[in-house]
């Protein structure tokens, strides 16, 4: 695809081309900017949904619906009104020093993965009252209590391993992998989200003791469960 066609696709389009990898990276990297995708919707205008006249607004984000929370955060769908199109904002919960700096590691290590099968953060809202990470909205489910047959459960792994050693090839260990952390697109992708305890491997990238602890006990490995730093 060329830079003249793929200025004539709506953003839809050009979502589809950049999981497919039919876009050279240089030139998706242009389309990507702001500046080209505002050309686009020019000429492909998605319809603004029809939101409250006083839903909560963050910047450029009208807040929908709340569709997620976990102990350390909550998760909004919002629509972008510069871009005209719906994505996942994510809030930290607690307001203490500790919260907020493992809240903006998240960002800053997920924001260095670049996969089909990882979630994609586009931004850091750096408003001290309400700090949030912009992330690519999924229209899908998370597995938590699915249940899928011999086969399906196998390509589900597989799919997951590969996201998964991506983010270990960028030294970044997720610390957090369950069927909770995994959603389900309705067209059948699966999708690794929620890097809130993930851990560079870099030297002097460690959590803080009390971090050490965090995970999900019944699918921690026994080295995260003894407080050890664990590796890919």
């Amino acid at each position: 695809v060329g830079k003249a066609e793929a200025e004539r696709l709506g953003p839809e389009l050009l979502e589809h081309l950049r999981r497919t990898g039919r876009l050279e990276p240089e030139l998706l990297r242009r389309l990507e900017s702001e500046a080209a995708l505002r050309e686009i919707l020019d000429v492909f205008p998605g319809s603004a949904p029809d939101l409250p006249k006083d839903a909560e607004r963050l910047g450029r984000y009208a807040l929908s619906q709340k569709v997620g929370e976990g102990g350390m955060g909550e998760v909004w769908k919002a629509w972008d009104e510069t871009l005209h199109r719906w994505v996942a904002l994510k809030f930290v919960k607690g307001h203490a020093a500790e919260d907020v700096e493992r809240f903006l590691r998240e960002a800053s290590l997920s924001s260095r993965l670049e996969h089909p099968g990882i979630v994609r953060v586009y931004e850091v809202g750096t408003d001290p009252a309400r700090p949030f990470i912009a992330m690519e909205f999924v229209d899908g489910r998370p597995l938590t209590g699915a249940r899928v047959d011999a086969r399906r459960a196998a390509e589900i792994v597989r799919d997951a391993a590969l996201a998964v050693q991506h983010a270990h090839d960028q030294r970044v260990v997720h610390r957090d992998l369950k069927p909770g952390n995994l959603m389900e697109t309705r067209d059948g992708r699966i999708l690794v989200m929620d890097f809130g305890l993930a851990r560079t491997t870099v030297a002097g990238g460690t959590l803080t003791a009390t971090g050490a602890f965090l995970g999900t006990p019944s699918y921690m490995s026994p080295e995260q469960a003894q407080g050890m730093s664990g590796d890919a």
